[in-house]
């Protein structure tokens, strides 16, 4: 056995790349970088003869929500990537990745079931607005008097204040992930900015959910409510290698198959405005990966209050236990309200002592809301549901809410996620998903999906016992090609 067949864990070696250099750039937009708002469009070039890290594009910016009732809030939304509606990526007039409506929704999906709760809670929440303030923001960390009065949100004072990042699609889903521009015409990208309807909308951010001015309380539809971005600009990274091998082992690749192949995840979205029973799609692609279903209220395009998360910190009553209060300690209060005799007193806490959350383990002892438009819960009456692609059903079995949140499991390759409990499940993250590949394919750049571009694809997610017709969204996940040839030549395999 030679020794380069050992593992690595047992082998002595080095390998050396000579010349290989490292920096970032920003880059700035072309036309306006200031107060963008719901429908326009940024576009930006990217660097050219470069190597260029696809997974470091973040587009950083500083937002502030404008509208709302008189005392009212507008806020932005959970997972400041919900302001992304679609992205594109153009080269020398071939359009590589056309995007697709709903990139917010599916970003909502994918995180829900592929990142953890440790990774949220730290590289996401400092920039990313992964959390929904009520009263005290995670950006400023302190009891700002901005945020003790209910108020619009406004972080426009700084142009650093949010970051996009881990795009979904041809920017962070790519193989290899470091491009070499050289070999392409010039990559363009170009980002609508979603409508205002992801903003959240509320009369005011009371802890108490028995008062009128409380923060999940129907707002007034007549206020109109709206966002505005400022100082947008992307920041990426970029390497260089001049050793010559680098040069030599690609242009022998061309000669040799014709071709570099860079293999990504492309994603199509289906609409359904009222699910009833059965939920249809169509779709030729060389390699159908996995197929997810999402539900929403029929009202997810409308601004609603914020949605909390099922388990979280609820509302506490002061009195006796007698008139329905929770007897607890009190932490820091402001504005407490006295009411007759074993009333509901409202608050807002600025510490942990107040409140109650509804599940007794410590994870759950703080606050988390969710935009309506991303709140997925399970419908009304579902019993069971299974997909149908040409009269081949997956599952083979008509699979119940539990059944499909352990084939959930197995279709994300059993990546940690955000679903702490099973009201979590059936609530907020009821996302049926059902994987079409082999294990591991992604990783390994192996396409094994279904070929579906020579078949009349009919494809149906069919459930029973639906009974509140519920807005539906399915999403189909599979591997597209960019075939990159000598003199810029390209060719994308869909």
């Amino acid at each position: 056995m030679s020794a380069t067949a050992y593992p690595p864990a047992v082998t002595y070696f080095v390998r050396r790349i000579m010349g290989c250099t490292t920096n970032q750039y920003k880059i700035e937009p072309n036309g306006a970088r200031d107060q963008l708002g719901p429908g326009q469009i940024i576009t930006f070039e990217l660097p050219t003869n470069a190597l260029l890290d696809l997974n470091s594009i973040n587009m950083v910016f500083g937002a502030k929500t404008t509208g709302g009732a008189s005392g009212g809030i507008a806020r932005l939304p959970n997972k400041i990537s919900s302001l992304i509606e679609r992205y594109s990526i153009e080269a020398g007039g071939l359009t590589v990745a056309q995007g697709f409506p709903g990139y917010n929704v599916v970003k909502h999906v994918k995180d829900a079931l592929s990142k953890s709760i440790c990774h949220v809670q730290t590289q996401d929440t400092s920039m990313s607005h992964e959390n929904i303030p009520r009263v005290v923001s995670d950006l400023i960390a302190e009891a700002d008097t901005t945020y003790i009065t209910p108020t619009n949100e406004d972080f426009s004072d700084q142009t650093d204040w949010f970051i996009a990042k881990d795009f979904i699609g041809f920017l962070g889903e790519s193989a290899p992930k470091v491009l070499d521009c050289s070999l392409l015409p010039n990559l363009v990208l170009k980002i609508f900015l979603a409508p205002s309807t992801v903003l959240v909308k509320a009369l005011g951010d009371n802890l108490a959910a028995a008062s009128s001015f409380s923060f999940t309380a129907d707002p007034t539809a007549s206020n109109s409510v709206s966002y505005e971005l400022n100082g947008v600009h992307l920041n990426c990274t970029v390497y260089g290698i001049m050793d010559g091998n680098y040069d030599r082992m690609v242009e022998s690749k061309i000669v040799n198959e014709g071709f570099l192949e860079v293999p990504f995840k492309n994603y199509q979205t289906f609409f359904d405005g009222q699910h009833k029973g059965t939920s249809r799609f169509n779709l030729g692609c060389q390699s159908l990966d996995r197929l997810y279903a999402v539900f929403r209220d029929l009202d997810y395009n409308s601004n609603k209050p914020p949605k909390l998360l099922k388990g979280m910190k609820q509302s506490a009553q002061l009195g006796s236990a007698a008139a329905g209060g929770n007897n607890i300690t009190l932490g820091t209060l402001i504005a407490v309200t006295t009411g007759a005799a074993g009333a509901v007193s409202e608050y807002k806490d600025i510490g942990l002592a107040v409140g109650r959350p509804l599940v007794e383990d410590a994870q759950f002892n703080g606050e988390k809301y969710t935009v309506t438009a991303f709140n997925f819960p399970k419908p009304t009456g579902f019993t069971d549901g299974q997909f149908n692609i040409n009269g081949t059903l997956y599952p083979q079995f008509q699979a119940t809410s539990g059944d499909w949140l352990d084939l959930t499991c197995d279709a994300m390759e059993h990546c940690e996620n955000q679903i702490r409990c099973r009201a979590h499940w059936d609530n907020h993250y009821f996302l049926p998903t059902v994987r079409l590949n082999l294990p591991g394919s992604d990783k390994l750049r192996i396409i094994s999906g279904l070929d579906t571009r020579s078949i009349n694809l009919s494809g149906m997610w069919v459930t029973n016992g639906v009974s509140s017709n519920p807005a539906c969204t399915l999403i189909a996940e599979y591997t597209s090609c960019l075939r990159i040839g000598s003199g810029l030549q390209l060719s994308l395999v869909i």
